[in-house]
């Protein structure tokens, strides 16, 4: 789509290669370039600290960076899937039924997954 639209095809994208951590493709950037804005849909576009199981402990990783978050950062997050998934609901593990069950609960009632998920029976 960038090359249709008239962009160059060379030194615009930092693909993937062999890991999906974007740390190193941010440290080679870095190194040549200041970044004056990230724009991403994980957490895992603006720092690698922030790929943690649980919602608390992402919320402690990315309190440092506050100030960042809406003006350095911004976040436009994926509402279909992504990392934040399982974290949030705490759903490692379960069916896919299970999450879209959790989902629901919060959603609707606001209140902490674990507490809202389905008893099983």
């Amino acid at each position: 789509n960038l090359l249709r639209l008239g962009f160059p095809s060379e030194g615009i994208l930092r693909l993937r290669a062999d890991v999906a951590d974007k740390g190193p493709r941010r440290a080679a950037i870095a190194a040549t370039h200041r970044v004056l804005l990230v724009i991403g849909d994980n957490g895992g576009d603006f720092s690698s600290s922030f790929a943690l199981p649980s919602t608390a402990a992402r919320r402690e990783a990315a309190a440092p960076y506050d100030g960042w978050w809406g003006t350095r950062w911004i976040m436009l997050p994926n509402p279909l899937y992504g990392d934040w998934e399982p974290a949030l609901l705490e759903a490692s593990g379960l069916s896919r039924e299970e999450i879209l069950l959790r989902k629901r609960a919060v959603l609707n009632l606001g209140s902490d997954p674990a507490a809202s998920a389905p008893s099983g029976g």
